[in-house]
């Protein structure tokens, strides 16, 4: 990657190609984009980063209080016991566990041994858990007690020998471990060669060396993405490329030592593992873990734990809105709500914003961008420090450069014309497990000599250096005259209205017309006639929009429908609407 006097030199031209001219390198110091980037090991780097604050607090879960002495204590006995199970320098272990405090042991003791934890899902069907693990071959399982009896169900196909089973009560206060376990239904372990997690740590007196021969290229955890719709993708990361979005992000936020991250995030999303555990504690933030979240509990937890920081996605931050328990709160205390996942609407962004401001807290909602591709996060908005601009998803990395190109033509587009995102740094996948045409597809290497990943996003970049998300190539929709249509840009419109909560615009056939937008609409309150709400917002459909570019039809709805993560589910809308 570009060096920093390259970087700078290329910054002061002006070509008029957002790539070339880097605009976003002006929110930058000298020092930060000439700054190296690590090159380490995972677990050396959050150890080199806090080795001087160990009694500092690392987890809290549930009320206990993990420090950063004892973290890395339990990590180091963790790597004990897989060594004592046979466990070798690149040999993958399956880890089926959601935001608990012995996914963070797990992950960094299999990092500091050399091996690589295969993330899974826990909400996957057994499905889908057999194609996983059929894909990355494991002689060995740790998935938590609620999960067991999935792999019970695909244990003669796939499922490793060795399994061991934890409860997501292992970490908590005596006293609340007591209750829970009243409640909890145990399970029955199958064979011998399947214990518990304290068993499993019993099980040696050995110690087990650092791993000292990780390369830069070398895949140091797998993370899946999709499986929705179809068999989810292998995405190989790297030491690297997590450790960069680290240190990125730290050019940005700079946060202080000792403040808190909300984590409701599980680690076996990128999201999570990437930006809400290895990025906080590498920067000496403590992290408060929630193993089961609901979206319609977050407000509830934010008056509860009070973070500085928290990460989302937009239908969070819409639930927030409504929460009785913020309604009189004071938040002051929330410094940063980063936002991704999901586009927000202008309108939307602004209540958000009014609503955080009027209970005394700097942040704006920061929206952000990335992928699993790109270890999760590629470009943000700090607003508490000045990066924000309305509608806009933020600024590349300082050591990420984005380029949007006609996917037509290939040609890179100049500032505020829309094509397909495309973006080239450090944070770069190894490429996906096993499926060199996929990679070949998404990963390109352009006449500039750089990788790029073809995101499949539709967005523009401003002359100040902002992204714009303008929607999903897959869900643009073609008139049957060739006019093209961006869902977003008509979502966008329609949330004008005062009345409108929110809204989704897909595409469908419509007898006669071929492929057109409808709208799906969820008003604040239950109106009795829509007539003149639907007459109010084809007004400012008028106003913003391209005749061409105005739902046929719209209907209003209680809901949306939302995915495992908390996004609008569009392709359940688009079955609908043409059922």
């Amino acid at each position: 990657f570009l060096g920093g006097e390259k970087l700078m030199s290329m910054a002061n031209a002006k070509t008029g190609f957002p790539s070339i001219d880097k605009p976003w390198l002006s929110f930058y110091s000298e020092e930060a984009i000439s700054a190296p980037l690590p090159n380490s090991s995972l677990y050396e780097y959050i150890y080199e980063k806090n080795k001087d604050s160990l009694d500092g607090i690392a987890i809290r879960y549930f009320g206990s209080k993990i420090s950063f002495r004892e973290m890395f204590s339990k990590i180091e006995s963790v790597s004990n016991a897989f060594v004592a199970s046979g466990v070798k320098p690149k040999d993958v272990v399956a880890v089926c566990l959601p935001a608990v405090p012995e996914s963070v042991y797990i992950i960094y003791a299999l990092n500091r041994i050399g091996a690589i934890p295969n993330m899974l899902d826990p909400r996957y069907n057994e499905g889908l858990l057999e194609y996983c693990l059929k894909e990355a071959p494991s002689s060995l399982l740790l998935t938590y007690d609620g999960c067991y009896e999935k792999f019970m169900k695909i244990s003669k196909s796939v499922c490793p020998q060795k399994i061991v089973s934890i409860s997501a009560l292992v970490s908590v206060p005596p006293a609340l471990r007591i209750i829970g376990s009243l409640r909890q239904k145990k399970n029955k372990l199958q064979t011998a060669e399947h214990v518990l997690w304290n068993a499993f740590l019993k099980s040696t007196n050995l110690k087990a060396q650092p791993y000292n021969g990780w390369k830069q290229n070398d895949c140091c955890i797998i993370l899946h993405t999709g499986g929705t719709t179809g068999n989810p993708k292998g995405v190989m990361l790297s030491n690297y490329s997590i450790n960069a979005i680290a240190h990125q992000y730290n050019m940005l936020v700079a946060p202080k030592r000792g403040e808190s991250l909300l984590d409701i995030i599980p680690p076996f999303a990128s999201y999570g593992v990437c930006t809400s555990m290895h990025m906080p504690l590498s920067l000496g933030l403590s992290i408060e873990m929630i193993p089961k979240f609901d979206p319609n509990k977050f407000g509830d937890l934010l008056a509860k734990y009070k973070p500085n920081y928290v990460m989302g996605v937009p239908s969070f931050y819409e639930s927030m809105l409504s929460n009785k328990k913020l309604q009189n709160s004071d938040m002051s205390y929330l410094y940063s709500a980063a936002c991704g996942g999901d586009s927000v609407s202008v309108p939307t962004e602004k209540k958000i914003n009014d609503f955080l401001e009027q209970r005394n807290s700097p942040a704006h909602v920061d929206m952000g961008y990335g992928m699993s591709e790109m270890s999760a996060t590629a470009c943000v908005c700090v607003s508490f420090k000045g990066i924000h601009s309305p509608g806009s998803i933020g600024i590349p990395f300082v050591k990420t450069v984005f380029k949007i190109i006609d996917p037509e033509s290939m040609e890179e587009c100049k500032y505020n014309e829309t094509g397909e995102i495309c973006i080239s740094g450090p944070g770069m996948m190894l490429g996906y497990l096993k499926n060199p045409e996929l990679t070949e597809k998404t990963i390109r290497i352009h006449s500039d000599g750089l990788k790029w990943v073809h995101t499949g996003d539709l967005g523009h970049i401003s002359e100040k250096g902002f992204l714009f998300h303008d929607g999903r190539i897959k869900r643009m929709i073609v008139r049957y005259d060739g006019f093209k249509i961006y869902p977003s840009a008509v979502e966008q419109a329609i949330m004008k209205h005062p009345d409108v909560q929110s809204c989704a615009v897909i595409k469908y056939s419509k007898a006669g017309l071929g492929t057109m937008p409808k709208a799906y609409i969820i008003l604040k309150t239950k109106i009795q006639s829509t007539d003149k709400i639907l007459g109010e917002i084809l007004n400012y459909c008028h106003e913003d929009l391209a005749e061409r570019s105005i739902p046929q039809d719209f209907e209003f709805v209680d809901q949306l429908p939302l995915t495992s993560m908390g996004k609008i589910d569009y392709r359940a809308l688009e079955d609908e609407a043409n059922r």
